[in-house]
């Protein structure tokens, strides 16, 4: 049984997972093939073809679509241009599966887990359905909603409008998250209050009620400028000396402070919600989806807390999961034997090139390049040498997160490297970067050592060894790991494994291959074309090593 997950079409992140019975053989985000950012807008066209070529199959093979929203007249249009694309053409529609978005969330990260039971904290902008954030109970197979919030009290929507009062834009809540160890917390945001069951957005006696995500955005807007003073104004200013424009924003104290403010807040209604999760569903373990949930620092917070017994978070916890989540729930609905999902295990679910692909991808461009026999090897030298490497290795990573598969690395070690790497990707330059660690050596940097596969909780690093990576350790002494499984990236640990060798430490920087605003690089050509258009010293291309 062939089933084809979808996301896409009504806002961000697009994507598609395709499943054979229980197993995930394929899934990736539109933005990687359109090689525009979050793809939004669009429908997963160009995802869907390249899940249905690496499973060698067409459309007529599919038994079922699942799609992660319920079907209205308004976004009715994601499915439709769709099904117009060359997938299609003249081939037999399957069967069309709706879920709840917030249900495909849930299902997404509960199944990925590995728990048998588990309380499901979903808590993102808002869904179709008129929610933003949703509690269930996991048992087994079963999985039910037992409260919801309204798109009035959106934490997402706070988190956003936090973000542009402070001067960035939407997508950018990444930096507001690493902006505010630079703060001190000044306010206690009252309007974020805390009950019984949970909390409540309480601004209707300074603002209207508007009850839609504009409108939610607006109100905490307004109230960010009431609260703060108005907005600043910002912009890129033009570096006469690089001949380039630099987007350091120059935030001011106060600045750093909102954003503190406005992190401890979030945090404070995600432990009180954490509790109500675990209490309701008389679990011991937790999990966390929707696009809140790729806040590393509120999720390092809740784990210091040490409420649940153990917490998962799945790798595309974004609207991108929910493709998995569909196919998921549409597998168990249909399925006459449906059998227990696997514990994810690994992020690299995307398009995959071998080294004839390469090699022929070389030719194409007349590039001369080394094959060497032992690239781990060849990789932790230049690494250990602090030149700064692309490293493309098997398939693509689903998710915002580098993990091995396409990452730009370097030395952790080396004072100035962090600023050297943010340069070259045109970040600012007190944005933090993270580390990869051997799975095995994690408890000799970090306080909290519960394996993190996915870089998605921040950890605090041990007093001795802040100096040691102080690359990737951000001001506040946390960093975001990715613990490196030998079982799981074998490559990848043994790149680490030489890398110990060299500098005594089994660890590297670990960033997202891409420039500024553009995706994760797909192929060996947007490889090789970011590799000769930045800084980057190496190119570790599958087997092929490129230098300048």
């Amino acid at each position: 049984m062939f089933v084809l997950g979808l996301n896409g079409g009504l806002g961000h992140d697009p994507s598609v997972c395709l499943m054979r019975d229980h197993e995930i053989l394929f899934m990736a985000e539109e933005e990687r093939y359109t090689r525009q950012k979050h793809a939004r807008h669009q429908a997963p066209i160009h995802a869907t073809a390249a899940a249905l070529q690496h499973a060698g199959i067409t459309m007529n093979d599919v038994d079922y679509i699942a799609a992660s929203w319920m079907l209205n007249p308004t976004n009715q249009g994601a499915l439709e241009g769709l099904l117009k694309s060359k997938s299609f053409l003249g081939l037999r529609v399957p069967k069309i599966v709706q879920s709840e978005h917030h249900l495909a969330h849930a299902m997404s990260a509960y199944f990925s887990s590995g728990y048998d039971d588990a309380a499901i904290l979903v808590v993102d902008g808002s869904d179709a359905e008129g929610f933003s954030t949703s509690i269930y109970k996991a048992s087994g197979y079963h999985v039910e909603k037992i409260q919801s919030f309204p798109v009035h009290d959106s934490l997402g929507h706070f988190y956003d409008a936090a973000t542009r009062y402070l001067g960035m834009k939407n997508g950018n809540e990444g930096k507001t998250m690493g902006l505010a160890c630079y703060g001190e917390v000044i306010d206690p945001i009252e309007p974020l209050e805390i009950t019984e069951d949970g909390y409540q957005v309480n601004l209707s006696n300074l603002f209207p009620d508007d009850n839609d995500d504009f409108g939610t955005i607006k109100m905490w807007f307004a109230w960010f400028e009431h609260q703060f003073g108005a907005s600043p104004y910002t912009r890129p200013e033009f570096n006469h000396n690089a001949s380039q424009f630099h987007y350091e924003i120059n935030f001011t104290q106060h600045q750093k402070n909102v954003a503190a403010s406005v992190q401890r807040a979030l945090e404070r209604v995600l432990l009180n919600l954490a509790k109500q999760a675990l209490h309701k569903s008389g679990s011991r373990n937790l999990v966390l989806s929707g696009g809140v949930a790729l806040n590393c620092s509120a999720n390092g917070f809740l784990l210091a807390q040490g409420i649940a017994d153990s917490i998962y978070l799945m790798p595309a916890s974004h609207d991108a999961g929910t493709a998995l989540g569909s196919a998921q729930y549409c597998y168990q609905l249909y399925h006459p034997n449906p059998q227990k999902f696997q514990p994810l295990r690994s992020a690299a679910l995307g398009s995959r090139f071998t080294n004839d692909d390469v090699a022929a991808t070389l030719k194409r461009y007349n590039i001369k390049a080394k094959r060497c026999d032992d690239i781990a090897a060849t990789t932790a030298k230049s690494l250990a040498e602090d030149k700064v490497v692309g490293w493309f290795q098997g398939a693509m990573e689903v998710g915002p997160r580098a993990l091995g598969q396409r990452s730009i690395l370097a030395n952790p070690s080396r004072q100035g490297m962090l600023d050297h790497v943010n340069h070259i990707k045109g970040r600012e330059t007190w944005r933090p970067l993270a580390p990869s660690m051997q799975r095995e050596h994690a408890a000799d940097y970090l306080e909290i050592a519960d394996f993190e596969p996915f870089m998605l909780n921040a950890r605090q690093v041990k007093q001795e060894m802040r100096n040691e990576i102080a690359a990737v350790t951000h001001v506040d002494n946390s960093c975001r790991p990715q613990m490196v499984d030998k079982q799981t990236h074998g490559r990848y640990w043994h790149m680490l494994e030489h890398l110990k060798g060299y500098t005594g430490h089994p660890v590297t920087m670990n960033t997202s291959f891409n420039l500024r605003g553009q995706p994760i690089v797909c192929t060996p050509t947007e490889a090789i074309q970011t590799f000769y258009s930045s800084g980057l010293d190496c190119l570790a291309l599958e087997d092929f090593l490129l230098e300048k």
